[in-house]
């Protein structure tokens, strides 16, 4: 009897143990999605960002040719509706600025070479201004 009376009571304590171990998988597991989401959304805003900037480096193509800085700057302004972008930035050849905003504190660098590598938060696409596989600017 007394064998029965041990293994009831292990019984009894069964269901905690396998319990506390669901509820620990699912937390594991909750983890896991919260971390593969992130790191996915991350790499999506990698992709974003870099499209747009290798659009609008399409788009001043032309300006860049012929150093004309209103049709830059109109390219660039467009770009202002999108929020999140908090600095855009035209460089010509010799890396000076021609055109750019900047939200926020500081200013747009006069030079592509004082621009920003990354800060750590910003998601940053540097992409060069093509024309027949010559570089007019950044």
């Amino acid at each position: 009897m007394s064998g029965f009376v041990g293994i009831a009571a292990r019984w009894r304590s069964f269901p905690v143990a396998v319990t506390a171990a669901l509820v620990a998988l699912l937390l594991l597991a909750g983890l896991a999605v919260i971390v593969t989401s992130e790191t996915a959304y991350h790499a999506q805003k990698v992709r974003e960002t870099n499209v747009q900037a290798e659009i609008l480096a399409a788009s001043v193509v032309a300006a860049l040719d012929f150093d004309d800085a209103a049709a830059a700057r109109e390219s660039v302004d467009a770009l202002r509706v999108n929020r999140q972008m908090r600095m855009v930035a035209i460089y010509g050849r010799g890396g000076e600025l021609v055109a750019g905003y900047a939200r926020g504190p500081g200013a747009v660098p006069a030079q592509v070479d004082k621009a920003p590598r990354g800060d750590g938060d910003a998601t940053i696409a540097i992409v060069p201004v093509m024309r027949s596989g010559e570089r007019i600017g950044t």
